[in-house]
């Protein structure tokens, strides 16, 4: 596979919050007795750790999520780096003159302070490798781009303002990771304004929103997160009914679950199913 591809491949799994999918590509291109693949490793263990944090009810930090994302990516960058393509030799003369002709032309305009920011991470990421400084260079820039560029007609001014401010002071320095955030930030943003499921009754769709809302009242792609999450422990709850299990026990175990998480689906799923699984050990 070719560099390229590979990476717009990760990035396209990790924009649809696909991480596992993302870590797995990574582990298939990776060699297996290399750093890259002991880190991926490393960053799938995190990962698993922060979703069962998650399942729990500990509310790990969505930062971290977000690291974890990030990790994957400049492990992604760090391998394409340390396994180049080859470049035709006839390539490599306009590339050097392309890159040429690209510090004379700074060097005879004055920067604006988007270019500065651009070309001093690409300096600070790969001071030897001029190579690798162009292609950095090159994808802050076409970001920068789209990030002048984007309109969106149907989300309010405030919520684009708050969304873009997000992403800005998440990644002050990197248009590349703005420009992603803000993209999954405006789509979790749509998807919440759809209709309620209709399996799920309009007063406990009302309780899921708000419980999102309330955890996390400036990121709509962990307010998505968390009713989807709810909605999927709500329908998960209608299925259990344990044939193993008496009647006045499981009444016990759910009135248990729903009086500790009254309004958190997940949780009650969870607790009813560590009780299940604990009353058939000691009845074994």
């Amino acid at each position: 596979m070719q560099n390229q591809e590979f990476k717009e491949i990760v990035l396209k799994l990790i924009s649809q919050d696909k991480v596992e999918e993302a870590i797995e590509s990574c582990m298939d291109e990776f060699d297996s007795n290399s750093t890259h693949y002991e880190q991926i490793v490393i960053i799938s263990s995190n990962l698993r750790k922060w979703r069962s944090d998650d399942r729990k009810g500990l509310k790990p930090a969505n930062k971290d999520l977000n690291k974890i994302r990030v990790s994957i990516i400049e492990l992604v960058n760090d391998f394409i780096v340390f396994n180049p393509e080859i470049l035709e030799t006839q390539q490599s003369d306009s590339y050097q003159q392309e890159l040429f002709d690209t510090k004379r032309e700074s060097k005879e305009s004055e920067k604006t302070d988007y270019q500065s920011i651009i070309r001093e991470k690409a300096k600070r990421e790969y001071p030897n490798d001029f190579e690798m400084q162009k292609y950095v260079i090159d994808q802050q820039m076409n970001a920068y781009r789209k990030l002048k560029a984007s309109r969106y007609d149907d989300i309010p001014k405030e919520i684009f303002e708050s969304i873009r401010n997000k992403a800005k002071s998440e990644y002050p320095t990197d248009f590349e990771m703005q420009e992603y955030t803000e993209d999954k930030q405006v789509e979790a943003y749509r998807e919440i304004q759809l209709k309620k499921p209709n399996d799920i009754t309009q007063d406990i769709w009302e309780q899921i929103r708000l419980k999102a809302r309330d955890e996390y009242p400036k990121d709509f792609e962990m307010q998505k997160y968390i009713e989807d999450k709810q909605v999927t422990s709500i329908r998960n709850l209608r299925q259990i009914r344990p044939n193993d299990v008496p009647d006045n026990i499981f009444k016990s175990i759910l009135n248990k679950a729903v009086s500790e998480y009254p309004t958190d689906y997940e949780m009650q799923e969870y607790i009813i199913n560590q009780q299940i699984k604990a009353y058939r050990e000691l009845n074994k």
